[in-house]
């Protein structure tokens, strides 16, 4: 079900690795979750800068692959809600909806970036130069 361009997905993405930062050093998590999180947007962000989409820069990730990526994240935003523990529940409803999100957002993105056809989505990640 293909709802959200690639374009969009990137525009979320960025946004997410940005929302977690922000929960990171605002909510007084404390510092071993501050850090996971902070781990989190940075594999965020280091996912969509390889993504070969609209807002790649190195465009060397497939998008299905990144879509992949995402659906990993989810769960382990999700194993991250749990190890939390009981007397944390907004920190832990926090969690489980940026997983919710992650898995969301995967599942209805279109993976063929707009600027792509299908028949280069098929050669995504290589070299532009080697696809002649």
């Amino acid at each position: 079900m293909a709802i959200i361009s690639t374009r969009v997905h990137g525009i979320l993405d960025y946004a997410t690795a940005g929302l977690i930062v922000v929960l990171a050093w605002f909510a007084g998590w404390g510092t071993v979750l501050s850090g996971v999180l902070l781990a989190f947007a940075v594999a965020i962000t280091a996912v969509s800068l390889c993504t070969n989409y609209e807002l790649g820069v190195f465009r060397i990730l497939p998008m299905t692959a990144h879509l992949g990526l995402d659906y990993l994240m989810g769960g382990l935003l999700l194993v991250a809600a749990f190890l939390v523990g009981g007397g944390a529940g907004w920190i832990q409803a926090a969690l489980v909806i940026l997983a919710i999100a992650e898995f969301g957002v995967a599942l209805i993105t279109n993976p063929v970036p707009a600027e792509q056809s299908p028949v280069e989505a098929g050669t995504a990640g290589r070299n532009r130069a080697q696809t002649f």
